[in-house]
């Protein structure tokens, strides 16, 4: 055991030194003189809400004690499918729309099923849920779809996966959808931390701003 955790303590410190960029990415900083007199709303953290009280509150549900009991209409759930990624998108009719991945519960791989995983489109009438899955767009490969509304009116959903990123897209919220890869082009500027898990906002001339996992 403790050969073993001389071989790791050696290999994360020589992982650090000939490759620091990728080692650390987070950087702790003190706040800057006069933050502490910021009002109420000037912080991100303050757009935060609290959730809407639940409706129905459950015990026999999945997961530790100390989250039970727990409200089983927030988001999406189930007992066949496991889930994971997606936003959420109001459309004109007031419904609520996310785009999520997920792999089957009883998969024997557990979690490491993700990388098979499909995109499916789920609906709700409340922003908070329950969500129901109405469709299914296509296969996931991977994990983290978002979904946005382009300036032309046409939708897309990035999903990220290991073997290249595609998007799906389509004219209207309820499909077809067709699969697309997605390509960039760096502007022969260095990508510090591989281009992955991207996610979008859109300007107010309409068009997209990327940003990759790495910033």
């Amino acid at each position: 055991m403790l050969v073993s955790s001389i071989k790791i303590t050696f290999f994360v410190f020589f992982f650090s030194i000939i490759f620091p960029s990728t080692y650390g990415q987070d950087v702790e900083r003190k706040l800057p003189e006069g933050w502490d007199k910021i009002v109420h709303g000037g912080r991100f953290m303050d757009r935060f809400q609290t959730l809407p009280k639940a409706k129905k509150m459950s015990k026999d549900v999945w997961g530790i004690d100390k989250v039970k009991p727990r409200d089983i209409e927030n988001g999406l759930e189930d007992n066949t499918w496991s889930y994971w990624g997606g936003n959420i998108f109001q459309s004109e009719d007031q419904k609520f729309h996310m785009f999520v991945c997920r792999w089957l519960e009883n998969n024997p791989k557990g979690h490491r099923a993700w990388p098979k995983s499909e995109v499916v489109h789920a609906v709700s009438d409340n922003p908070s849920g329950p969500y129901k899955v109405l469709d299914k767009v296509g296969r996931g490969h991977s994990h983290n779809p978002e979904m946005h509304q382009l300036k032309d009116g046409r939708y897309f959903i990035y999903v990220n996966q290991f073997s290249g990123d595609l998007y799906y897209l389509a004219d209207q919220l309820e499909g077809p959808w067709t699969m697309h890869p997605f390509t960039y082009d760096p502007r022969e500027r260095s990508i510090t931390d591989h281009i992955a898990n991207n996610t979008f906002l859109k300007r107010d001339d309409g068009s997209m701003l990327m940003v990759t996992r790495g910033g």
